[in-house]
């Protein structure tokens, strides 16, 4: 029956739509059902498969068509991944290696619907300075990585995007 709620909760919120700090957001739910968020109605969305799940990548540009942030979804299988892992040194290796980017801070964070643990990451990509959030959660066997980018000199003022993203994140527990 929770299934059954959920799914009803996450085909509601696929075709609501509202205006928020005068940009226009929708509520995407992804074609596995797996999780929903809020975003720019106008955020292009990318999807890749990997070995054991996918990455979906919403980019969004400003009014100028410059590159304002991208929020990265990543859902893996996970195994018997708990979240006291998520804190662990090797998992933040592992993290690091992958993300080929600089942690400064790791924090625990209570969001809206779901605990996390939120890195505060640095890169250098194609020449540009990047700083970004990414918070990780496990949900019964899966790892998710939701991750938020954009330029370093824009970081504060996108940041608030990111916490009403995050904060509107709901993911699917499944069966």
């Amino acid at each position: 029956m929770k299934m059954a709620k959920t799914s009803i909760v996450l085909y509601i919120l696929l075709g609501v739509l509202y205006q928020a700090k005068g940009q226009q957001k929708m509520f995407f739910v992804n074609e596995y059902h797996d999780y929903s968020l809020l975003i720019e109605a106008s955020a292009t969305v990318t999807e890749q498969k990997i070995e054991s799940g996918y990455v979906e990548t919403f980019s969004v540009l400003t009014s100028d068509s410059l590159f304002a942030y991208a929020v990265t979804v990543l859902k893996i299988d996970a195994g018997g991944t708990e979240y006291s892992n998520l804190l662990s040194e090797g998992f933040k290796a592992s993290y690091l290696q992958n993300c080929k980017c600089g942690i400064s801070t790791v924090e625990e964070e209570q969001f809206n619907n779901f605990r996390g643990v939120t890195y505060r990451i640095n890169k250098v990509e194609n020449g540009q300075k990047l700083s970004g959030l990414s918070v990780n959660v496990v949900v019964n066997k899966s790892l998710f990585n939701i991750t938020y980018m954009t330029n370093s000199f824009g970081f504060s003022r996108y940041k608030s995007d990111f916490h009403h993203i995050i904060n509107s994140f709901v993911i699917n527990p499944g069966d």
